[in-house]
């Protein structure tokens, strides 16, 4: 998607005299996707140790899973709930088939618990 906005821009910039500010934001997209896509390959999209969950975005969400209620599995996504109301988004197309996996089974066993 980084590239389409990319290439919007350098569309604009070559083929007009006048790049006005507005078409910036095709630059600034652009860049903010590629950004956003180079840090996802390169760190972990999530990462278990002990009883936390740690989401790793541009702000780390940490889920602890000692205060876990409730796992909710609806088109693909897992939404963790907890005692004080806090829940966790976990995007299961983001994760390696093989991780994925792993993170079910390692949920399988926390949704025993909780019956």
């Amino acid at each position: 998607m980084g590239l389409i906005w990319l290439s919007f821009f350098m569309l604009i910039a070559l083929f007009t005299n006048d790049v006005g500010i507005w078409n910036y934001g095709y630059l600034i997209f652009g860049l903010s996707y590629l950004g956003i896509y180079f840090y996802d390959s390169k760190n972990q999209y999530l990462e278990i140790k002990g009883s936390f969950i740690t989401k790793k975005f541009i702000q780390k969400k940490h889920f602890n899973l000692e205060q876990l209620s409730g796992i909710n599995r609806k088109f693909g996504n897992i939404k963790l709930l907890s005692k004080t109301q806090k829940t966790l988004y976990i995007n299961t197309e983001i994760i390696d088939k093989d991780s994925l996996k792993e993170l079910n089974t390692f949920l399988e066993s926390f949704e025993y618990k909780l019956v």
